[in-house]
């Protein structure tokens, strides 16, 4: 009965030591939504962001996005993910700096971009493709992309109107008729 045991646990120990299951390495990309007005010839500021992160120490990315109504003018990546990167239009290759997995979930870069003049009001989408990811073990790291955009409108134009003069009340006091009541610094008073 005990060598029957034995063989029982042996085989069990094999199983569960054979059959272990390492859990796949992923993250996820998202790209802000942002409001921006045409004509200006100003730049907007997209944010990615990398959340639900188990780890990846470099990543390759193209931004995707229409160069017909938006131009990529820079990818910054933030301190959280300080390493090489290298851009070349709108491919993105980065490396941590140290080495080592990144498992930060902060914004991973801004990216830049000029609204075009020739732009219509309209939403633009802005997503991350292409995406090449892997840890120190060289293992592929899965990574989610969520798309974000650019809405492109009009300046709202904005009304003043001039705030009516204050009035003032004449008390007829120093002698003078119509003069206003004065206090000791001399501003009109009621």
């Amino acid at each position: 009965m005990k060598k029957f045991f034995s063989i029982a646990m042996v085989a069990v120990m094999l199983v569960a030591l054979c059959s272990t299951v390492f859990a796949a390495a992923s993250a996820t990309f998202t790209v802000g939504t942002v409001d921006a007005y045409k004509g200006e010839s100003d730049t907007v500021v997209v944010p990615v962001t990398v959340s639900d992160n188990s780890g990846f120490m470099a990543a390759k990315f193209t931004v995707s996005y229409d160069n017909t109504q938006l131009s990529l003018e820079s990818v910054d990546f933030s301190n959280s993910f300080a390493g090489t990167v290298v851009v070349n239009g709108n491919s993105v290759v980065w490396t941590n700096a140290k080495l080592q997995d990144n498992k930060s979930n902060d914004v991973l870069a801004n990216l830049t971009f000029k609204v075009l003049d020739t732009s219509a009001d309209a939403k633009y989408d802005v997503t991350i493709t292409a995406i090449n990811a892997s840890n120190y073990d060289e293992q592929t790291v899965d990574i989610t992309a969520v798309a974000g955009a650019v809405n492109v409108t009009d300046k709202p134009v904005v009304t003043t109107t001039a705030a009516p003069a204050p009035a003032t009340t004449t008390a007829g006091n120093s002698g003078k008729k119509d003069s206003p009541k004065t206090a000791d610094a001399g501003v009109a008073v009621a």
